[in-house]
Order: structure tokens, then sequence, then C-alpha cells
């Protein structure tokens, strides 16, 4: 992601699908640094995947930290969501939106995710937002493909219906838990930092024991802390950021698959191509080819 500091300052909206009161955008931003604070008024149910890059939300007085792979649900806010990104880096977002129809109809559809969800779905506004959840491989698989399947020049109308069809039953699939408790400021703070420092060497990360000593507090509270903020080790939190930059790569470059392995500090192509397949139940390789395939297509 740090290839992007030096860049311009760009958000792109992309349509992916609208059609029946669901609307799906991806939304991308390039060099985050020079962006402030958003606060904006979510008025609908909506699922937001965050692909790449890291956001931070707050809502009366609830933060939350979405790193790659997560899922954030929600309902219509009758406050403002105040979003923050980390500095220097990009994202890339995955927005569903419901018109009210369309929600009921999807919760109608899916007697499980009603079952499971009932305390949330009924909770009438009360939480700022509703649930966090990390995404399954095979969920992040059927959106990359539904995905490249709409950015085609003129993209099979069955195809399409068929992949947002499977997005959503996956969705639906999906164990959601409750909000997060209220954070101290400087706890959340500390956590930032550490993902900053993380992030901005991939290549050759610093230890948890320098970040803890960079930043005056010791590793096992630097563990606890990035725990309650983000559901993550530290460890973990540094090898989805990895993950989801190994996958813009392969679909954003043509550099070799061993010098993206390098790029984002693994001993070899063949620990790096373990670790992806791990996290997307596919090989690098699967993905370059698709996404050759894909612009061939297109063109």
């Amino acid at each position: 992601m740090a290839r992007f500091r030096h860049n311009d300052h760009q958000i792109v909206v992309e349509p992916v699908y609208r059609r029946d009161g669901l609307d799906i955008k991806r939304l991308q931003r390039f060099d985050q640094t020079a962006l402030l604070t958003e606060a904006d008024r979510w008025r609908a149910w909506s699922f937001r995947i965050t692909l790449s890059g890291t956001r931070y939300l707050s809502a009366q007085g609830c933060s939350y930290s979405l790193a790659p792979n997560t899922v954030l649900w929600h309902a219509p806010q009758k406050e403002a969501v105040k979003t923050r990104w980390l500095p220097g880096t990009g994202s890339d977002v995955i927005v569903l939106t419901f018109t009210a129809q369309r929600w009921s109809q999807f919760v109608a559809e899916h007697a499980g995710f009603a079952t499971r969800h009932a305390a949330l779905l009924h909770g009438e506004g009360s939480q700022p937002l509703l649930a966090l959840q990390f995404t399954a491989p095979q969920l992040l698989h059927v959106l990359r493909q539904f995905v490249m399947l709409s950015q085609t020049i003129q993209p099979y109308e069955l195809a399409l219906e068929n992949a947002c069809g499977l997005l959503l039953r996956l969705l639906a699939d999906m164990q959601f838990g409750t909000a997060p408790e209220h954070q101290e400021p400087e706890r959340r703070q500390r956590v930032e930092l550490a993902q900053a420092r993380m992030v901005a060497r991939l290549a050759r990360p610093p230890s948890l024991i320098e970040i803890a000593e960079d930043l005056n507090v010791s590793p096992r509270q630097l563990q606890r802390d990035f725990r309650a903020f983000t559901g993550l080790t530290p460890m973990r939190y540094l090898n989805v950021v990895r993950m989801s930059e190994a996958n813009s790569l392969l679909a954003e470059t043509s550099l070799p698959i061993a010098q993206i392995a390098a790029l984002l500090g693994y001993v070899s192509q063949a620990h790096f191509s373990a670790a992806f397949r791990q996290a997307y139940h596919c090989s690098p390789r699967e993905v370059r080819e698709t996404f050759q395939h894909s612009d061939q297509i297109s063109t």
C-alpha cells in the first residue's frame, strides 16, 4: 500500500451492480494523506466490505478499526458516522446498499440470518454500528469474480444475477458479533501508530518489541490494545494487510510473483504462495491469470 504515498489524491467510484433496490459500488482511494475526516449519515441498511487499506470509524462513543478483509454490517444511522484513513495508503471498499423494501426481502429470504441476528435486527437503531466480522476466503473470491464480471464491456445479465445472488447468500451465512466496547483515545492512538509503522515497512516490518519500545509501552500491553481495538493480534493484522496488498499487486501490475513476495517481506515465493492460498483458497498465479483473462475480454 505504501506505493500510493506520492501519488495525487484520488477517489474513484465504480458501479458494480444496481437493480431491484440493491446498489453495489466500489470505492477506491489513493494517497489518503491529505484526506480529512469524513462525516456521513448512513441512511440505509448496508454491508461495507474492506478489500484493502485500514479505516477508522467512530460514532456515539464507539470506535472501529476496519482492517482488510472485514465486513461491516449496519442499520440506518440517526447520527453522522466519522471515517478516517490510515495516512499514506490506499483503500478499496465494496458497499452494498439496500432500500427498505429490498432489505426486508433479503431478511425474509434468509431465515437463518434473521434468526441468528434477531437482537441486532430489532435494536431499533440503538447501536451506532451493528456488527463487524472477517470475511471467509470464498466470499472474497466470489466478490472478486463479481467485480471483474461487471467490468466487462457487455456483461451477461444472468451471470451478474447469479454472482449477486451467491454473494448475498454468503453474507447471509455470516455470524456477526455485537458492537465493541468504548475504547480509550490513548489506546486507539497507540494501535493506529503501530498499524502505520507496520504498513510503512511491509518488506521488513518492525517486530512487536521494536514497535512497543518506540511507543513506550510493553509488548504485552500493545498486544492487548491491538486485540481490543481490531479483534486481531498484530501478526494477524500484518498478514491480512500483506495478503490484500498482494491481491492488488497481482491485479494492477505485471510484477513477477517472486518480486511481489519479496516486496511484502516473504522469505520465498513458495512461502508467499502458501500464505496466499490459505487466505484466498487459490494461488497467486490463478489470480494473475484470471485478471489477464478479464482484460482480454474487456478489450
